[in-house]
């Protein structure tokens, strides 16, 4: 991942991409994210009851997966960033032994308020189906510095 510690507002344009992040499913993932969200509905981390409400597997809680659309978006921009909103669509279920490959690319920035740019953030799996994107808006809302401020 790069990290943009060094580059500021300005040499951000629209249509820049940002580099992927990918992700290596585990069951065990499922189980420490469950914990630390106190989310404990057994279809997200015992394979036995995702299959009897009809998935082959447990399957991935849908904030997880809004999380490494943040991270996707974080990772390139560095410390100094911050995410005002992400609005995130799950659109396939994910199950351990999946590969995502977390994405995007900048749609647009404004001056103002806090020097934001737009961006449009997925997932996609191994076999290049997108199980989830942005939504509604489809940025994410990313305060970066100018180089005056770096």
């Amino acid at each position: 991942m790069s990290n943009l510690s060094l580059v500021g507002f300005e040499d951000v344009n629209v249509g820049t991409g940002i580099p992927e992040l990918i992700k290596e499913i585990t069951l065990e993932q499922f189980a420490m994210y469950s914990a630390v969200c106190w989310d404990f509905h057994p279809m997200h981390y015992d394979s036995a009851t995702g299959q009897k409400l009809g998935f082959k597997e447990a399957f991935a809680d849908g904030p997880m997966l809004a999380a490494f659309l943040g991270q996707v978006a974080t990772s390139w921009l560095g410390g100094q960033s911050r995410i005002y909103r992400l609005k995130t669509r799950y659109l396939k279920p994910v199950f351990p032994g999946d590969t995502l490959y977390c994405s995007g690319s900048v749609l647009g920035k404004s001056d103002s308020p806090n020097h934001s740019i737009d961006c449009e953030v997925w997932a996609n799996n191994q076999d290049g189906d997108r199980v989830a994107s942005g939504i509604a808006v489809s940025y994410t809302h990313l305060t970066l510095p100018t180089n005056r401020e770096v």
